[in-house]
């Protein structure tokens, strides 16, 4: 390529072993000598005879058509025939041999330039290779030059057609002489039968068209890897399923746009793909008649709403007469489409400023009809009640909040199809070359369970705007209001199962960060006076650095500023104006419009934006930057030391990324890192570094937060967390600085707890899945221009994929090989001996089985139990994780060595070592431990979750932490 690309000179194939791409060329000797005895050590007893029968159109009918088996390679007495005359012969295998993959040689080639290839397209019938191979025996001296496995066809064949069937003729020859060459197998014929005739036995290679996973799977073994985790292959059931439901040509349709979809192609791509199938397979008649228009007429084509708005005062233009080109708002000059006045009238005019709408009935009509989701709704409905019924006050979910139980008592959720929602919006950046952005309106159904709640399928996107800076608010969420209020007051009729349900939405709770939230409410920005939406606390601006700094001080519990009330809002908002605000609001807000929505309880504080990307980050900073080393919190000296710390953590698999060199990355932490830090990493790290009273403070911080984030909060506990978060707020400005108390250590320290007591734990209404469909959403998009229909007609066209059946991903989900009666085992077992138990375990065993049974037990690596995944140290596929370290049974904490089948009772078993726990003087979420001797057996049954181990090897410090949830980031992907 270089010769060719720099020097213009022709490129000259390499003489060197020429016989790889000339068949006509001998192999060496050694070479094929070495080939022959490797394909014979792969495989054992491979020495598959075949037998011989004469064309019987050529017999006179009272011959025995059979002759000697013919042994192929792989055992050593070579191939050779006798017979010198000139016959036609078919190819069939012995009955007393078992056919196998390796065991599959049946070419014999002799002089590959007397042979042609046969044709391909009699052999291809209905799905089946089903054509018989004739041989002819040639009275040449040539040697033989090949044998040749093959995948479908057998090469350099030559066809000839006899009555009955039709042989495919090769050479065989009299002499002698070494094989020349041996090619392996690339790919596995799907799978072989072999079917009866009247004088044969002829081989079948059937391709599968049934539900027959097992022939065709292939167990993977426990090899030593850096992978995570197994990816299993999607069974064909749920397509059969699928496919019995509806038409064969609407199933082929949606399955090529469900892949489409799944890997983001563009339009231009997805055809080019459906042509180029049509030609590869011009004789396929359900390829042929692909039509791509034909294919998009299976998806529902609901019509996008778009609302133009003047590009210089932001008042709509008339959504109901296109023909209207002049703003109507007094002294405005502005004009409704792109181009100057002459433009106005073209067919193809543009809108110069516009944000599109979708019809958020269909597609939630869509997401309660996907298969499902409406007995997922009623589950969780159903466990609402029932902790309501119960007098249960702890905070499992958002609907054990109390304005949510509001609405269960004698609200809106008496009826039992009604559901609620909560939106969030936010920037994204187009194009990194560009200002262009993003501004999508997402709905979230706060009646599924979390995972399918906050998963990217599930997610509603009700609107979105593009263009430079941020939309006009007040318009965009006056109409965005005007939506949802249609599906408050009228709903729709949703039909499931031969069932229809009336069905109500009610928008209640809002999630976004700061500079958004103050242009939604319409009023002051963080650094203002009165920022905070929950109370009235002005602020006051302090000195900070060169410059000042909105400061909101902490204040004891009897002098903290008045809460707001959403009537004093309103009325404020109704008296306000940019030229003079009113605790802080400058006029209406579009949000305002929504019926029976709170504008205090409504907006909430998002963690991700205020703790994870506000106030950690911030500490960080404090810590880290070179800007303040004079100050005594400083300790970027010892960033290098710390870094080296935090990389030795192996984390599980739930949390997504692993551990960073802090040095270099700190200020380009994403929020999930952030998270991470926060909950596990800090603390640890900084010990020995950060001095005492700044590290107490952070670890009421860490220990708050981690309280908040439970999926279990008890009275007691919420009632600690806000003392915790309160204290880290009163010592924040006499440590860090006073104007270091912003709006986010405000919001932190101050409201936090009570929103909690509202809405439930912090992760139900957090902007962490919304940013990942973010992501999502740019992936789907392709061009320069204006991309809003594109984005969401692809959330549309996913929608109805998904509601008549078919996936839109494959699912990262380990592949089962055995049901025990207590977990799922995933993986190879291998049979254990007992001379490999250690004592402590045999006794151990011999107490839970009995002793008979000891030699009926193997050995695994992975279970599933309960839906959790379990790993034993032994599995070395994970390199970079721990998820070995376990609480198990009665709050004890043990390290897997490895599980324990017994036949006997098909039931599962842990062997563990345990781990102590050490006495500390402060009770937090970090438990220092350190290693026992005593080994344990118990029953996987008892493994209740893994935990986060964190082994300090400088200092020798281990901790376990336990996750305060099980809806990590990454479930919600």
């Amino acid at each position: 390529m270089h010769l060719h690309g720099v020097h213009r000179m022709t490129p000259v194939r390499r003489e060197k072993k020429k016989y790889k791409h000339d068949k006509t060329e001998s192999v060496p000797r050694s070479t094929a000598y070495r080939w022959e005895r490797k394909k014979s050590g792969e495989c054992a007893n491979t020495s598959a005879k075949w037998i011989l029968f004469r064309d019987p159109s050529s017999t006179t009918g009272n011959e025995d058509l059979s002759v000697d088996p013919v042994e192929l390679p792989g055992n050593d007495s070579g191939s050779r025939l006798d017979d010198s005359k000139t016959e036609k012969f078919v190819v069939a295998q012995e009955k007393t041999t078992d056919l196998s993959f390796s065991e599959l040689l049946p070419v014999l080639c002799s002089d590959t330039s007397k042979t042609t290839c046969g044709t391909e397209e009699k052999m291809l019938l209905d799905g089946e290779f089903s054509n018989t191979y004739g041989l002819k025996k040639s009275s040449s001296n040539a040697s033989i030059h090949s044998v040749q496995d093959f995948e479908t066809v057998p090469p350099n064949f030559t066809s000839s057609d006899s009555e009955d069937t039709e042989f495919l003729d090769f050479n065989l020859p009299d002499t002698d002489d070494s094989i020349h060459s041996v090619h392996d197998f690339e790919t596995e014929p799907p799978n072989f039968t072999s079917s009866d005739s009247e004088d044969t036995e002829f081989l079948d290679f059937n391709l599968p068209d049934t539900d027959d996973a097992k022939s065709l799977d292939f167990s993977s073994s426990d090899s030593d890897t850096d992978s995570d985790h197994d990816t299993a292959s999607k069974s064909d059931a749920d397509d059969l399923e699928c496919h019995l439901d509806m038409p064969e040509k609407e199933y082929q349709a949606l399955s090529l746009l469900s892949c489409f979809l799944r890997n983001q192609f563009s339009a231009s791509a997805s055809k080019d793909i459906v042509e180029t199938l049509r030609e590869i397979f011009p004789k396929l008649k359900e390829i042929n008649t692909l039509n791509w228009d034909e294919m998009l007429s299976h998806i529902d084509n609901t019509s996008l709403k778009e609302i133009h708005y003047c590009e210089l005062c932001t008042k709509v233009f008339p959504v109901e007469n296109e023909n209207v080109f002049h703003c109507q708002s007094t002294d405005c000059e502005g004009l409704r489409y792109k181009g100057p006045l002459r433009n106005q009238n073209k067919t193809s005019r543009q809108p110069r400023q516009s944000f599109v709408f979708a019809d958020v009935g269909k597609q939630l009509t869509d997401l309660l009809q996907t298969p499902g989701i409406w007995e997922d709704i009623q589950a969780t409905k159903k466990s609402a009640f029932e902790r309501l019924n119960s007098g249960s006050s702890i905070l499992t979910d958002i609907v054990d909040g109390q304005e949510y139980r509001k609405l269960m008592k004698d609200g809106f959720l008496k009826e039992s199809e009604n559901l609620t929602a909560i939106f969030n919006t936010d920037g994204v950046n187009l194009y990194s070359s560009s200002k262009i952005e993003l501004w999508p309106i997402f709905l979230a159904i706060n009646e599924l369970s979390p995972p399918k709640r906050f998963s990217r399928e599930n997610i509603l996107l009700a609107a979105m705007w593009q263009g430079k800076g941020k939309p006009p608010f007040h318009e965009y969420f006056r109409e965005f209001s005007s939506h949802l209020n249609a599906l408050y007051t009228n709903g729709v009729e949703v039909f499931i199962d031969d069932d229809s349900f009336h069905v109500k939405l009610k928008i209640i709770c809002g999630i976004m960060d700061l500079p958004a939230k103050a242009e939604l409410l319409n009023m002051s920005y963080f650094n203002g006076p009165f920022p905070c939406i929950t109370c009235e606390e002005e602020g006051k601006t302090v000195k900070q650095g060169k410059g000042t700094a909105r400061c909101l001080p902490y204040r004891s519990p009897d002098d903290r500023s008045m809460e707001r009330r959403h009537e004093v809002v309103i009325e404020n908002m109704r008296s306000g104006s940019p030229k003079s605000r009113s605790k802080g609001f400058k006029g209406k807000s579009g949000i305002s419009y929504l019926k029976d929505f709170d504008l205090v309880s409504g907006i909430v504080p998002d963690y991700m934006h205020g703790v994870c990307l506000g106030v950690t980050k911030t500490l960080m900073c404090k810590w880290f930057s070179s800007k303040g080393k004079t100050n005594e919190f400083f300790i970027g000296n010892h960033i290098e030391e710390i870094s080296r710390r935090m990389q030795q953590f192996k984390p599980p698999h739930s949390i997504e990324r692993l551990p960073r060199n802090l040095e270099k990355n700190y200020q380009h932490f994403k929020a999930t890192e952030l998270q991470t830090w926060l909950l596990y990493y800090a603390y640890p790290c900084l010990q020995d570094f950060l001095k005492d009273e700044y590290l107490e403070n952070f670890l009421c911080l860490s220990e708050g937060i981690h309280i908040l984030l439970g999926n279990a909060i008890s009275e007691e506990s919420l009632t600690k967390a806000k003392g915790l978060l309160q204290q880290f707020y009163a010592s924040f400005a006499r440590l860090y600085g006073e104007g270091s108390s912003g709006l986010n250590i405000h919001n932190t320290g101050s409201h936090l707890c009570d929103f909690v007591k509202l809405w439930g734990p912090i992760w139900c209404w957090s902007c962490f899945p919304f940013e990942d469909i973010n992501a999502m959403l740019l992936n789907s998009v392709h061009g320069t221009g204006v991309v809003l229909k594109q984005a969401m007609k692809y959330r549309q066209a996913q929608l109805c994929i998904r509601r008549k059946g078919l996936e839109l991903k494959k699912c990262n989900s380990w592949k089962v090989n055995y049901m025990a009666s207590n977990c799922a085992v995933a993986g190879a077992m291998q049979v254990l001996q007992q001379h490999e138990l250690e004592d402590s375990v045999k006794a151990n065993l011999i107490n839970l089985l009995q002793e008979n049974f000891l030699d009926k037990l193997k050995k695994l690596n992975r279970v599933v139990v309960n839906e959790k995944r379990f790993y034993s140290e032994q599995y070395t596929r994970m390199q970079k994780r721990i998820c070995t370290v376990v609480l198990f049974r009665n709050n004890e904490i043990g390290k897997i060595k490895y599980f324990v089948f017994c036949n006997y009772t098909d039931s599962v078993y842990a062997v563990l070592q345990k781990l102590e726990r050490i006495p500390e003087g402060q009770e937090n979420h970090y438990i220092p431990v350190t290693f026992s001797q005593e080994i344990v057996v118990s029953n996987v049954e008892n493994l209740i979750e893994v935990l986060v181990y964190l082994d300090l090897q400088d200092v020798n410090r281990k901790y376990v932490i336990k996750m305060p949830n099980g809806y990590g980031h990454a479930i919600f992907k």
